[in-house]
């Protein structure tokens, strides 16, 4: 008798074991969490300064002003102030053409967007066709390597833009990505 409780106590035990490493197993891997009040708030505290922080960061532009260059193909965009709804720049394209005047426009999440738009005229005839017309969007992206203008084709300016009509050499700017990863002013 003393035998069959000594099995039965070892089978418990072994059973007892077999459970705890299953707990931890699943404690370990997060599949079981324990809530408590006190958890949840350290918590709920943790993440409202973390998002605070996050809105913090994603407000402050400052570093973006001065002027970024491209030392390959020295192109530069001049950032010259930045809100939370506008951007002020102008952008040189070396050999190409740019905005060199001032130019503010609407600004949102990082990015800026801009339309132009003109005629390249292909046939060196001097008449303006619909098919040489060409649309492009360009946008502004600030961003942790620099400051970005991705160009676009479209067939259409977006209704809630004006094209800028101070945009020299714009033929010539096709669609790309245009880098300025160097920060020189």
């Amino acid at each position: 008798m003393e035998k069959k409780s000594n099995s039965i106590i070892i089978i418990l035990m072994g059973i007892i074991i077999v459970l705890l490493s299953i707990l931890c197993v699943l404690f370990a891997t997060d599949t079981i969490v324990l809530k408590s009040e006190n958890n949840t708030n350290i918590e709920e505290n943790n993440n409202s300064e973390t998002n605070n922080t996050q809105e913090e960061v994603k407000k402050d532009y400052s570093k973006y002003i001065g002027t970024w260059h491209n030392d390959q193909t020295q192109n530069e965009i001049t950032i010259k102030k930045v809100t939370d709804n506008e951007i002020t720049f102008t952008w040189f394209l070396y050999r190409i053409g740019g905005i060199d005047e001032d130019t503010t426009i609407s600004f949102k999440d990082g990015k800026a967007i801009f339309f132009y738009q003109g005629y390249q005229d292909k046939n060196f005839d001097g008449n303006e066709t619909e098919d040489e017309k060409y649309i492009r969007k360009a946008t502004i992206e600030l961003t942790d390597d620099g400051v970005n203008v991705v160009v676009k084709d479209v067939n259409e300016i977006d209704a809630n833009y004006e094209p800028l009509d101070n945009f020299l050499g714009s033929e010539h700017i096709k669609e790309d990505t245009y880098t300025h990863p160097n920060k020189i002013k």
